[in-house]
């Protein structure tokens, strides 16, 4: 069973000063108008004799009478152009500028309407003052010359539809959708900002004599079809050598960040000797639903039972349900770390919030729901809770995804890099941090000097050329090869555990923290490589 950690292990800062204290506060607006008085005039010339004269009292008409209205005032022609010399066939103005042509007809002055149709079906053609009004019709767009309905997808493109209310004159982006980008080496693809992509390589199937990864190899003579292995070089680039629980015995296995990324009825486990490396294999028949109380991570079916519960694993906050955090479990002395999505404990700290205790007097990552308080910043404060990642994408900007944590020892079910370097890697996880040095400018592929890591956008610059290449190259954590820029892939690689973090004395105090920065110790985790 595993329990839960917090990454700043018996990591106490204290705030030093006093921080002021400030109530709410705001503006308060007034709105008003003016008061306008009329001063009229009222019956200026009214006197006293006015009202004695007999006339001011003689009876007032006699109003029982209606007005004739038997022979109603003839409206057939506008009162303006009744003028007299209107003389039939001539020349006239009916003041009208929607007309034209105007004539005298009848005694009166008539134009012809101007003529406002643009022969486009989807538009409400008018004249207003002259000028030719061309409304879209609600529920329409009008793009490349034709009219479109809503929701109807651009026949250029399947991730771009009509929705009037966002465009009414140019296609609107359908982000999120399924789409097809026509390549058979990818399935899964979204559309993103306009453009179908994203998608990651299907497996292989193992028995219908096509190349269904697009690896060259097919059928039986794919790794994936499992093939046994010793070590993660038998399954190098695309995948990784790992233990099944449900057979005992060593496959190739696909990546994974979380069960999502796994096919159905297969879950997501940690890979031992790694940071934030998962790796795929069947779930177990008959084991324990995902909250529900345990002992043994063998109960569960996802393999894990932290803090007595099962839980999914999860090497990346964004691989967590609902309001579950992403936090570390396992046990340090014998070689065991991995990461379960859990509810917040009550009284912590969620992500982004200030890691401080209640006094506010110190900062550790035990107060966080993620174990993990980006102390790097400090003396600056406040400091915040901050999320484990898996790469540069997952964290905040100005801060970068490193190594945070490492076990004690190494894990018992390691497998060595490969045959000719039985390098065994150690448990650890990585986690967002602000650098003590800002990254540069250099993006990932660009050739860089390894005594200068902030040379590099992601603050690594690493060996990841091909055998024998004596150059190091600006890199960057990742999860699928469409992270990386072209001509670069996503696998999993040897890195040295030497962070900037497990550096940094102000998380690392010399005789507090047992297991710091160090060039001869290992840990696997993905990386984009030349291919």
């Amino acid at each position: 069973m595993h329990k839960r950690m917090a990454l700043a292990l018996i990591t106490t800062l204290s705030a030093v000063g006093a921080v002021a204290c400030s109530g709410p506060g705001g503006n308060t607006t007034f709105i008003g108008g003016d008061t306008t008085t009329i001063d009229g005039v009222l019956f200026p010339d009214a006197s006293p004799a006015d009202t004695l004269a007999p006339e001011d009292t003689e009876p007032a008409p006699d109003t029982a009478q209606p007005v004739d209205t038997a022979q109603p005032v003839d409206t057939a022609s506008p009162i303006d152009t009744a003028a007299p010399g209107c003389v039939n066939g001539t020349g006239c103005n009916d003041f009208d500028p929607c007309t034209v042509n105007d004539q005298c007809v009848d005694g009166a002055c008539r134009g012809t309407a101007l003529s406002c149709d643009d022969s486009i079906p989807c538009t409400v053609d008018t004249c207003l003052g002259g000028q030719c009004q061309h409304a879209m019709q609600p529920g329409f767009c009008y793009v490349g010359g034709t009219c479109w309905t809503n929701a109807q997808y651009n026949p250029q493109n399947d991730c771009q539809k009509c929705v009037s209310t966002a465009n009414d004159s140019a296609w609107t982006d359908d982000d999120g959708r399924k789409c097809d980008d026509h390549d058979v080496c990818t399935t899964g693809e979204e559309c993103q900002a306009g453009v179908c992509g994203g998608g990651v390589t299907p497996r292989e199937i193992c028995d219908d004599e096509i190349d269904n990864d697009c690896n060259g190899k097919t059928d039986a003579a794919d790794l994936a079809c499992g093939a046994s292995c010793t070590s993660h070089g038998d399954c190098y680039p695309d995948r990784v050598c790992a233990t099944w629980v449900t057979t005992g015995e060593n496959a190739c296995s696909d990546p994974c960040i979380g069960t999502a990324d796994c096919p159905p009825g297969q879950i997501c486990s940690k890979l031992p000797g790694s940071a934030q490396v998962g790796f795929c294999q069947p779930s177990p028949a008959g084991g324990l639903a995902n909250g529900v109380a345990c002992s043994v991570d063998a109960q569960c079916q996802s393999l894990l039972c932290a803090d007595d519960v099962c839980r999914p694993t999860c090497l990346s906050e964004d691989r967590c349900p609902g309001a579950d955090t992403c936090h570390p479990v396992g046990d340090l002395g014998l070689g065991l770390v991995s990461a379960a999505c859990a509810p917040n404990t009550p009284g912590s700290v969620a992500i982004n919030g200030v890691c401080s205790d209640p006094s506010g007097f110190e900062y550790d990552g035990s107060y966080c729901a993620s174990g993990h308080c980006d102390l790097m910043p400090y003396p600056r404060e406040p400091l915040f809770c901050s999320k484990l990642c898996h790469s540069e994408t997952d964290c905040n900007v100005g801060q970068e995804c490193n190594i945070v944590l490492y076990a004690a020892a190494t894990n018992p079910s390691t497998l060595p890099a490969s045959a000719l370097h039985p390098i065994y890697g150690r448990d650890a996880l990585a986690a967002c941090y602000t650098p003590t040095t800002p990254g540069g400018t250099l993006e990932a592929g660009a050739p860089c000097n390894p005594v200068n890591h902030a040379q590099c956008k992601s603050n690594k610059c690493l060996a990841i050329g091909a055998e024998g290449d004596p150059q190091t190259y600006c890199t960057r954590y990742c999860e699928f090869d469409q992270e990386c820029p072209s001509g670069m892939g996503c696998f999993t690689s040897l890195v040295t555990l030497a962070s900037d973090w497990l550096q940094n004395p102000n998380v690392n105090p010399p005789n507090v923290t047992p297991y710091p920065a160090t060039t001869t110790l290992y840990s696997l985790i993905r990386v984009c490589q030349w291919q």
